[in-house]
């Protein structure tokens, strides 16, 4: 009898939230307004710098966001007593053909991203599995199908109100949005366990 063990997963989470986004989407407007923003990962778009996450706009926010990471927590066995911090988020807004660059983010343990506003092509957020020699053997034509396993890559649609959490350490990019004139809006954020 043939045994298998499914080791080293990466738990990759999303919730779909039902928050009133209208109030934020205008404060990450405003901000761009009266801030240059950062350049990191983004490519065109427009990245607030950290914001501060005790603003009231973001308040129902950030309550969701610890409650999820909570939930998060428990799925990857950290251990109960620690103290779950959330310590930074920052604003994107994305233009036509606007996308990030693949990158992970240090010094934190969970990281994720909440879209207050997407549409169908807006362009979805790429996994990429954290063997970085898997394309040297398990090449896409060798595979029936792609599954969890064998993928290189998964890439999930933007969902507007949809929250995604992840390993702060798991490579990730955003492909460009196609929506001519409709912005891809959405909150990152980094959380470390203490």
């Amino acid at each position: 009898m043939t045994m298998n063990d499914f080791m080293f997963a990466v738990p990759i989470s999303y919730i779909d939230l039902k928050l009133d986004t209208t109030e934020m989407l205008s404060f990450a407007y405003d901000l761009k307004k009266n801030d240059n923003g950062n350049i990191l990962s983004n490519v065109g778009g427009w990245q607030s710098k950290p914001v501060d996450l005790t603003n009231s706009t973001l308040l129902p926010l950030c309550s969701e966001l610890l409650k999820y990471a909570e939930n998060y927590r428990q799925l990857i066995g950290f251990k109960k007593d620690l103290q779950i911090t959330l310590y930074s988020g920052w604003f994107n807004i994305n233009g036509f053909k606007d996308y990030n660059r693949t990158h992970d983010h240090p010094t934190s343990d969970i990281s994720g991203v909440y879209y207050l506003q997407s549409y169908k092509d807006s362009g979805g957020i790429t996994f990429y599995h954290p063997s970085t020699t898997i394309d040297w053997s398990w090449l896409y034509y060798k595979t029936e199908i792609n599954t969890n396993i064998n993928s290189q890559e998964i890439t999930y649609q933007p969902v507007t109100n949809r929250l995604f959490l992840f390993p702060s350490w798991l490579k990730h990019s955003v492909q460009p949005n196609m929506e001519n004139n409709m912005d891809r809006i959405s909150f990152s954020f980094n959380i470390k366990i203490t």
